[in-house]
């Protein structure tokens, strides 16, 4: 799955699946043609992707006298807002200069290296498991008190933030961010309107603390419907395989029966405890894995 989104009060975004022939927007609207993919990027349409966010584009020729590469390949593709001052020959003008750098960057990046490395380069053989543990964020005590224990174990999580969090603690969101911490939008609305407008309200708030946005988001009180228009709106929709809520990680017992829980378990997983853990319960159980040979790391939409 592709999405892009538009940050602002429209609030539109646009799916691709990759696996199907066509996109949909927020509102169910169905589009064609839809994403390719080549290698490891995507490609979208820019007609599309103009039409949907109310953008205009254009494609320009630089093929020329100050040619990028002197031949048919010389093409910008130029998406900008409608009432954008430049025109189109300035802009593919002012563009020259920086493309052919990037070209040139790119030529050299294919080019076979002149000698071999002295060393082969091994990669590090991991045989325990992902663990994902995701907290509920609203008590900045709290919080501040596991990023503590995070950074001096050298482990990652997930933080998913209340409305009031994102509004009030711009610090500690712009510490998860640069740390590598996960953030997601904790919501609890019902039905489709409230939870879409508290994801709206949520990732605005992170966008003017962080200047990030996330798509990553917990709806623990979300009817079916209410989960499928988040979806579709581009937002990924935690489902723990591991749900703590009632046992809490407060004690070096408490981290153990979750490494145990946690070991019976194949594969990856995510954990999902709510705010009923302590640095000491995380220290605890942070170790312990460490010493099972596990991972805990920040939380990834295909891990959510």
């Amino acid at each position: 799955m592709a999405a892009l989104y538009a940050v602002g009060k429209s609030g539109r975004s646009l799916a691709f699946d990759l696996s199907k022939t066509y996109a949909q927007d927020n509102l169910g609207n169905t589009y064609y043609p839809t994403a390719i993919r080549r290698g490891d990027t995507v490609f979208v349409p820019a007609s599309l992707v103009a039409e949907v966010f109310g953008l205009a584009y254009s494609t320009i020729s630089l093929s020329g006298s100050n040619a990028v590469t002197g031949d048919d390949r010389d093409w910008l593709v130029w998406l900008r807002e409608s009432d954008y001052v430049l025109q189109a020959s300035q802009f593919a003008d002012a563009a020259r200069a920086q493309m052919s750098a990037r070209y040139e960057q790119y030529l050299k990046s294919k080019e076979p290296p002149t000698q071999a490395p002295e060393q082969e380069q091994t990669e590090e053989n991991f045989d325990g498991k992902s663990v994902y543990l995701c907290f509920r964020a609203s008590d900045p005590e709290t919080v501040s008190a596991l990023l503590d224990t995070l950074d001096r174990q050298g482990a990652q999580a997930a933080f998913f933030c209340t409305e009031a969090f994102l509004a009030e603690q711009g610090d500690l969101l712009r510490r998860m961010a640069s740390t590598g911490q996960a953030v997601g939008l904790l919501v609890e609305g019902t039905d489709s309107g409230e939870v879409l407008e508290q994801l709206e309200r949520g990732n605005a708030a992170l966008y003017s603390a962080t200047c990030g946005r996330t798509r990553l988001a917990y709806l623990p009180a979300a009817d079916s419907a209410a989960e499928e228009a988040a979806e579709l709106a581009g937002y990924c929709c935690l489902e723990p395989d591991i749900d703590r809520t009632g046992y809490g990680l407060r004690s070096s017992a408490q981290a153990a029966a979750l490494l145990q829980k946690v070991s019976a378990r194949r594969g990856d997983l995510s954990v999902w405890l709510e705010g009923n853990v302590s640095a000491v319960g995380l220290s605890a159980f942070l170790t312990a894995a460490k010493n099972a040979e596990d991972r805990c790391l920040s939380l990834t939409e295909p891990a959510a």
